[in-house]
């Protein structure tokens, strides 16, 4: 309740006024207020990602990756006050594998940052059983602050628990959330 409060009054409004962004929402129905759920898209740009936690009222966890951890003021104020951990895609580092299925038990909302979806995030989706919401983020070519966020119908992974988790169903959900995202470009 303090987070949602202090997001709303705000962290919001902040990032609004600083980076100046116009951001149009669509889909938002389809993001459950309790249960856990992954969001897979394309946050191309930190900025991007700053207006992805502004369009969603929930908290979001996001999971890093260190290849991308700069000192850019978007990236800082992701990681101060969003509850970033990396994501190591080295093994033995499995902490933010961890943390990742400790924010989805709790009912979080996981986000990747960037947004490639690839094999790993795909296997990871599998292992969780989490329902995955596809969205896609574009900003405007002449105005890099307005950007649309479309939120996608949720893909049900909890419907399907008895799957076996190999390459052949990996690469089918990678691509079946690909293709999500780029239907909710257009």
């Amino acid at each position: 309740m303090i987070w949602k409060l202090l997001k709303i009054l705000v962290i919001i409004p902040a990032i609004k006024f600083f980076y100046k962004l116009k951001i149009q929402v669509s889909g938002r129905e389809n993001i459950s207020q309790a249960a856990a759920i992954v969001i897979l898209g394309n946050q191309p740009n930190p900025i991007t990602a700053l207006a992805l936690e502004a369009a969603v009222a929930r908290k979001i966890y996001w999971a890093i990756s260190p290849s991308v951890l700069k000192a850019t003021l978007p990236m800082l104020l992701l990681k101060i006050f969003y509850g970033c951990f990396l994501l190591e895609p080295q093994l033995p580092d499995t902490t933010g594998f961890r943390s990742a299925f400790r924010a989805l038990k709790k009912g979080g909302l996981l986000v990747f940052y960037p947004g490639d979806i690839n094999r790993g995030i795909a296997l990871f989706c599998l292992r969780s059983g989490c329902n995955i919401l596809p969205a896609a983020i574009t900003q405007e070519a002449l105005n890099p602050c307005a950007i649309n966020i479309t939120f996608g119908p949720v893909y049900n992974l909890s419907e399907q628990q008895n799957m076996i988790v190999n390459l052949e169903n990996i690469q089918t959900l990678m691509q079946k959330i690909k293709e999500s995202v780029e239907k909710l470009k257009q």
